[in-house]
């Protein structure tokens, strides 16, 4: 799975948007609870992470193979 971003769905990002976080066991949602010059501040459940908004990327992410995205959600088939 290597989906990344694009300039235009980081862009529109707002406070309180559900947002799709990827991640090596999973996809999950969050919310943007804050964005700040440099990143987006993401509430993932009880967990707050941290996301470049450069390229929607986890902050300080040790290895880019695992590294988690922002990401819009998608609808899927019901």
């Amino acid at each position: 799975m290597n989906e990344r971003p694009t300039q235009d769905f980081l862009a529109s990002l707002i406070v309180g948007q559900t947002v799709r976080v990827t991640r090596h066991t999973g996809d999950v949602t969050g919310r943007i609870a804050d964005i700040k010059p440099r990143l987006f501040i993401v509430r993932v459940g009880r967990e707050t992470r941290r996301f470049l908004r450069e390229d929607g990327g986890a902050f300080n992410a040790p290895d880019k193979s695992t590294k988690s995205w922002l990401l819009p959600l998608e609808v899927t088939h019901a």
